[in-house]
């Protein structure tokens, strides 16, 4: 580990890498972790090395010198992580020095040490200087995701808890009373996503992949949600949620959603026998006829097959529809933002302009395959008059709204002032009073750089498109309001959502979701004593990037009162969660204690507001750092749990088109009946999977409504519970 090393980082990176979760994987492959920083280290950090008995080692150097590289045996090392500055005050200047690092680790250790780099600015993922690299580097932007994130949230309630209590280990409560909400909450908090190896007798029988879910969910109660498949090249992996349809080929690596490692494992020795007793129970419930030889499964997966032909003929009938909708969800996240026939018109026009000046690849969208409802684009095009000149080229790539739904570079930003400010002017609005509902996003201090990826989140195709209404005390410049002007339906209040009256300027009340977003920026805090409760105490003006979004959640709570779930807040630590309203402390020896010592901090998963997916923290999304190490794919599931739907070309040119989550009510046949019932039938009436519930207030005692991942096949559906759902 090396980069900007602080005690914050250290103490959750290195819980998490030697929870006991891990054991069994340490116990196989013992891995020590070395540090690597500028600087010797600090009381604090030294009495957090003792806590791991001598598998921590810390170093003073740096990755930018060969001979420090040295030192620490870089070359031979299973991972070389890269942390950066999350508070950072330039952003521009960590990415550059981040990627100095490791461009210089890369070359000392070549493409054979995996390198984990952490960077800030979303674009910078796709900065050239990573095409010299072959292979070897993997680039993480928590900043993108946790807006992604916070943004989906807005529709999914409690979202940020699911998906981060799914590669989150962190602290375990002991002995919860059971049947109450905190022990439903802990057995979901103990959930996580495990690879397995899927069994031959699947790929034997040619099982599809929700029969497979089916079985292991029946035999195991591990969800099995996704897959890490083969490409169409037969060389790089995609992982894909929950692909209909899909016989499962013996390259397909699954993806599923277990307590531990050793209950995940059992999966790949199931065998012929098991299959066998899966299937008499599924011809019991199926009623297929007699003539089933128990000598053997062969005859009745015949039948299974017949009837699995049956069951799915409305879903084959709809095959050339749901063709259609893979195609036109290809076209519209590829044309996004503007009418279909001036995009191809714009497209059309730019292939000519390259053809004709010979200038090769200026980065326009690839030609697709021709519809017939491209054909009637085409006819629309040619009403567009013909562009050949290269200067009318450059217009047209720095056109604003751009092409495609991508953050503009600044000189498009800076060619197009003069329309973005009109845009401006038009969206400000003095009283907000639309249609329907809205996104209501709060910022107290500086503009939040990485604005777009929350906005655009919100603009994905084939989901819900609310307006989005920005109130900020300070008019934004033409490159902030560029980046999310460019969206149809954001408008920009100018006011302090610090006063009620600017609140309900704003909207306030006919919001869908209010979300408060946290000035990114640098606090400095005081040395702190790692033996005390309170883990160390903080100067007041590191308070000031917090206490201004718990001031604000007070504020709206009494204003929308008892709404108050409509409210997202992001704060800067996770400790300041407990802040929140309501508020349950939960004394230290109700703990782990080993687990405890080592990250007081994580008690912030049990505050109700985490826990009911109100309060959220972008430090918490460091998980995919470490879950990064054990699960190359943490990054492309995490953002396909947040956005989900694509298609992916498999092994063999096929196309799997990935599920996305959604949340829906209990359906109303299912109240009273259990988890494993609706699970179940899902899968075989719907062709749906459920992940898990979110319970609301009240049930279970709880005081407020809560994330129950993965829930026991026993446990009785209530009223008002909600499924999350991959469909």
């Amino acid at each position: 580990m090396s980069g900007n090393i602080s005690f914050r980082a250290l103490e959750d990176f290195l819980s998490e890498f030697y929870h006991p979760s891990h054991d069994k994987d340490m116990r196989m492959f013992p891995l020590r972790v070395v540090i690597m920083a500028p600087f010797k280290p600090s009381f604090e950090i030294k009495v957090l090395l003792t806590k791991y008995k001598g598998r921590v080692e810390f170093i003073e150097g740096t990755p930018l010198k060969d001979s420090d590289l040295e030192r620490v045996s870089a070359n031979v090392a299973s991972a070389f992580f890269l942390m950066a500055d999350h508070l950072a005050e330039d952003p521009d200047a960590e990415d550059a020095m981040q990627i100095m690092r490791a461009m210089s680790v890369h070359q000392f250790c070549g493409s054979k040490t995996r390198l984990i780099v952490e960077i800030l600015k979303p674009e910078n993922q796709d900065n050239p200087i990573w095409d010299d690299a072959d292979g070897g580097i993997e680039i993480v932007c928590p900043e993108a995701i946790c807006y992604q994130l916070l943004a989906r949230s807005c529709q999914v309630k409690g979202l940020s808890t699911f998906v981060i209590n799914l590669f989150k280990a962190g602290l375990k409560l002991q002995n919860p009373i059971p049947g109450t909400w905190m022990d439903q909450y802990c057995h979901g908090q103990q959930q996580e996503i495990y690879p397995v190896i899927l069994p031959q007798c699947f790929f034997q029988h040619d099982i599809y992949f929700e029969e497979a879910a089916e079985i292991i969910y029946h035999d195991f109660e591990i969800i099995l949600f996704g897959l890490d498949i083969l490409t169409e090249d037969g060389e790089t992996r995609e992982v894909v949620l929950f692909p209909k349809r899909h016989r499962l080929r013996c390259s397909d690596i699954g993806l599923v959603i277990a307590e531990d490692l050793a209950t995940a494992e059992k999966i790949s020795k199931y065998g012929n026998q098991s299959l066998r007793s899966w299937a008499i129970n599924m011809h019991k419930f199926c009623n297929i006829g007699p003539g089933f030889s128990h000598n053997g499964c062969e005859y009745f997966m015949s039948e299974v097959v017949q009837l699995r032909s049956k069951s799915m003929t409305s879903s084959n009938n709809s095959s050339s529809t749901e063709s259609r909708r893979r195609r036109a969800r290809r076209l519209q996240a590829s044309f996004g933002l503007m009418s279909a026939g001036h995009k191809s018109a714009m497209q059309t026009q730019l292939r000519e302009i390259v053809s004709a000046s010979n200038l090769g690849s200026i980065g326009v969208l690839e030609p697709l395959k021709e519809t017939q409802d491209e054909k009637n684009i085409d006819r629309e095009s040619h009403e567009c008059s013909r562009v050949y000149s290269l200067e009318e080229a450059v217009d047209l790539l720095t056109i604003w709204p751009p092409l495609k739904p991508e953050k503009p570079d600044f000189p498009v930003l800076r060619k197009r002032a003069n329309v973005i400010q009109e845009n401006l002017q038009a969206r400000t609005l003095t009283i907000v009073n639309l249609d329907k509902p809205h996104v209501l996003v709060c910022i107290q201090g500086r503009w939040p750089p990485n604005l777009f990826c929350f906005v655009a989140q919100l603009r994905t195709p084939f989901l819900p498109n609310p307006s989005v209404v920005i109130l900020h005390p300070q008019i934004p410049s033409n490159t902030e309001w560029g980046c999310v002007g460019m969206f149809d339906d954001v408008y920009f209040v100018l006011g302090s959502p610090i006063y009620e009256i600017d609140l309900l300027r704003a909207g306030v009340l006919q919001a869908e979701k209010v979300v408060l977003l946290s000035q990114r920026g640098r606090f400095d805090t005081i040395d702190k004593d790692p033996t005390s409760e309170d883990n160390g105490e903080l100067t007041p003006s590191s308070l000031v990037l917090d206490v201004d979004n718990v001031m604000i959640a007070a504020t709206l709570e009494r204003l929308l009162h008892p709404a108050r779930d409509r409210i997202l807040v992001e704060l800067h630590r996770e400790i300041e969660i407990h802040v929140l309203r309501p508020k349950l402390r939960i004394s230290a020896e109700h703990f782990d204690s080993k687990l405890y010592s080592r990250n007081r901090s994580a008690t912030f998963l049990f505050a109700p507001s985490f826990v009911q997916g109100r309060g959220f923290c972008c430090a918490s999304l460091t998980f995919l750092l470490y879950a990064l190490f054990f699960n190359k794919h943490t990054v492309a599931i995490t953002e396909k749990l947040i956005s989900g739907g694509e298609v992916v070309d498999g092994e063999g040119g096929e196309e799997l088109e990935g599920a996305r989550l959604e949340q829906i009510e209990v359906p109303k046949g299912y109240e009273g009946r259990t988890y494993g019932e609706i699970v179940l039938g899902m899968l075989r009436d719907r062709q749906w999977l459920p992940l898990g519930l979110y319970r609301p207030e009240g049930c279970c005692g709880s005081i407020v409504p809560y994330v129950y991942t993965n829930p026991p096949a026993r446990e009785v559906l209530y009223p008002g519970d909600a499924v999350y759902v991959l469909r």
